[in-house]
């Protein structure tokens, strides 16, 4: 049983390897073109690949994997903006200074 789970994530390890290979330059390029900087490329792209990593033994049709992963590509920037809006909103709160220069 354990050997099955092994062959499988190192299949799936092996995968993700290839995606990255032929796909990688393309999904940075498009994260740069909506990124507010280069650290945030990184992280997106690099949240990108785990999310690939972790779904790529569902993707069920072959001919929609590059809509796919451009699809993972914008759902994670979104996600990652709207998590630093979140920590941002949260910063003010604890802080009534930045609160008081917002409103301004």
């Amino acid at each position: 049983m354990q050997t099955e789970t092994l062959a499988r994530h190192e299949a799936r390890a092996g995968a993700t390897e290839e995606l990255w290979d032929s796909f990688g330059d393309r999904l940075k390029d498009f994260v740069r073109k909506h990124a507010r900087n280069d650290a945030d490329v990184d992280d997106i792209l690099q949240d990108v690949f785990v999310k690939v990593h972790r779904g790529v033994g569902t993707l069920r049709q072959q001919d929609r994997l590059v809509p796919w992963l451009f699809q993972i590509a914008r759902n994670t920037i979104t996600d990652h903006y709207r998590r630093q809006s979140k920590l941002a909103d949260g910063l003010e709160e604890d802080v009534p200074e930045m609160a008081a220069e917002r409103s301004r």
